[in-house]
């Protein structure tokens, strides 16, 4: 029975998705899910009779108690459809990353490097020298700043693009992008590619390898992050820490997806686990691309309330 019993529960311990389940479980998701599970369980009895039906809902149960959810890609589905539900959305406690790491974290020594429109507060600029990287910015005329208020150069700008696609970062496959960040940032040991419920994410470590230095970046931010190092180094003189400093504030000012250049969208998160646009608490609107539906910054002040 022992033997059993620590088999059964090695099975369990592969099988479940502590991401989904437990306090980080959607709520949504579920309801969604068992909703789908019912319907399945009442084709199945008419079709196949009671006991196969009673065999399929035993094991969509377990699986929606264990991962979370029973159907593939649900956190995308109910990401599209709960904007669609009349009246208020369900709420659902916020998940975890993957692995436990950021889905926005940027290149910069493995750190935020905050700055003005980022929504990011003064003391948090200072923290990561992020007032220091725009000045940086603006004297190397990428940037234009107008009283509080930063443009991006429009000869940059054409630059970057050009950048995305004539180099490896644009429509490249995930592991030429990984390799690519790791050439290009100074603290990136090494880089590689890790998929979670169906999306690709660069992970980044540093020498240490620890789980608190982890970068995640989805795969239209590390487009992003890679050729505006890239760019950088060819058109200033910043030095490599510099470039890697002022590439994830930079993501800010992005028109069209690096990825697939699909114009970008400002929008509020959505509240569903799978959705690139929910995010920590504490941040008002998200830039994402709606055709790769991934994640490419946050903003903690909503950029087109201001």
């Amino acid at each position: 029975m022992g033997v059993a019993s620590s088999s059964l529960g090695r099975v369990f311990a592969r099988v479940r998705r502590d991401a989904y389940t437990g306090s980080n479980r959607c709520w949504p998701c579920t309801v969604l899910n068992v909703g789908l599970l019912g319907v399945a369980v009442a084709g199945v009895g008419v079709a196949l009779g009671t006991l196969a039906a009673v065999g399929i809902a035993a094991v969509g149960v377990a699986a929606i108690w264990l991962r979370g959810y029973l159907v593939p890609y649900t956190p995308r589905i109910t990401a599209r459809a709960l904007p669609l539900l009349p009246g208020d959305r369900l709420e659902h406690a916020q998940p975890a990353s993957p692995s436990g790491a950021a889905d926005d974290s940027t290149v910069a020594d493995g750190g935020s490097a905050a700055a003005p429109g980022t929504g990011a507060s003064d003391s948090d600029a200072e923290t990561d020298q992020g007032v220091d990287v725009v000045a940086d910015l603006v004297d190397a005329g990428v940037l234009s700043a107008e009283g509080e208020a930063l443009t991006l150069d429009p000869a940059f700008r054409e630059a970057w693009r050009a950048t995305v696609a004539d180099g490896p970062a644009g429509d490249a496959d995930p592991e030429t992008l990984a390799a690519g960040l790791t050439a290009a940032v100074p603290w990136v040991a090494s880089a590689s590619v890790v998929t979670d419920d169906g999306r690709h994410w660069v992970r980044l470590l540093d020498d240490e390898e620890r789980l608190a230095s982890e970068t995640w970046l989805s795969l239209p931010a590390a487009a992003a992050d890679l050729s505006a190092v890239q760019t950088l180094a060819e058109r200033t003189d910043l030095d490599a820490r510099r470039r890697t400093l002022a590439a994830p504030p930079l993501r800010q000012f992005l028109d069209r997806c690096p990825r697939c250049d699909t114009p970008l969208e400002v929008s509020a998160p959505q509240a569903c686990c799978g959705s690139p646009r929910y995010v920590a608490e504490g941040v008002e609107a998200v830039l994402a691309c709606p055709a790769c539906d991934e994640l490419v910054t946050v903003f903690e002040r909503d950029p087109q309330s201001e």
